[in-house]
C-alpha cells in the first residue's frame, strides 16, 4: 500500500504504472479535484483509475492523455478485470 501526501502523490502519478494506491476523504477527494483540473487544462498525462463501489462493482475511468490514449487505457483496465 503507497500513501503519500496529495502533493507528493499528484507529481508521482505520471511515472506510476499500474500501482494501488489508498486515499480515503479529503486527500482522496483533493487528489482528484486536482487530476481533474489538470485533465481540464490539458496538463494531466493520460491516466487510469478503477473505482470500486462497496457492493464490489467498479467504474474503469481514463481522463488526460489524448482520445486515443485514453481509449487504449481504458482496454488496459479492462483486460485486468479484478486487478488483484
Amino acid at each position: 500500500m503507497l500513501r503519500r501526501p496529495s502533493t507528493e502523490l499528484l507529481e508521482y502519478i505520471p511515472a506510476m504504472t499500474a500501482r494501488k494506491i489508498y486515499l480515503e476523504g479529503e486527500e482522496m477527494k483533493s487528489a482528484l479535484e486536482d487530476m481533474l483540473r489538470r485533465a481540464k487544462a490539458g496538463t494531466l498525462p493520460c491516466t487510469g483509475i478503477r473505482a470500486f463501489n462497496a457492493d464490489g462493482t467498479f467504474r474503469d475511468i481514463a481522463l488526460g492523455g489524448t482520445a486515443e490514449e485514453r481509449k487504449e487505457m481504458l482496454a488496459k483496465l479492462a483486460d485486468r478485470k479484478g486487478m488483484n
